[in-house]
């Protein structure tokens, strides 16, 4: 098991895919008993960038995103699911990956900030020093 603890509510900096990224746990409303979803974004993306990209979204790149975290979190056998309906079985607002392999109950937010640089790479070693 890795040495990463994610807190509900509190943001994580993390090195994801080779991008800095942002990743929150929340739990998940209503939804206490079922497989966690994972809701991967670019952070610069506005409102209407979103409703026009919804359902065009680069999803092996954002799944590339899934697997790095999971594997640096949970290191745990996982299968990933892409569901245009992942966050509202009603309508499409709310794409992202369903989970199969860990634990129940918690939605996980991963936002892309950035391509790390070797400037990027050099702060954040001194943030955890």
């Amino acid at each position: 098991m890795s040495n990463i603890t994610l807190e509900l509510g509190v943001k994580t900096h993390m090195i994801l895919n080779g991008y800095n990224c942002v990743v929150t746990k929340r739990l998940s409303y209503s939804r206490k008993y079922t497989k966690s979803r994972f809701y991967v974004q670019p952070v610069n993306e506005t409102i209407m960038d979103n409703l026009i990209n919804r359902r065009n979204r680069p999803i092996s790149e954002y799944r590339a995103f899934a697997k790095d975290f999971i594997a640096q979190v949970f290191d745990v056998q996982h299968t990933l699911r892409w569901s245009q309906k992942a966050g509202c079985s009603m309508c499409p607002c709310s794409p992202g990956f369903i989970v199969d392999g860990i634990q129940y109950g918690y939605d996980y937010n991963i936002d892309i900030v950035s391509p790390v640089t070797f400037e990027s790479a050099i702060a954040s070693d001194l943030v955890s020093c």
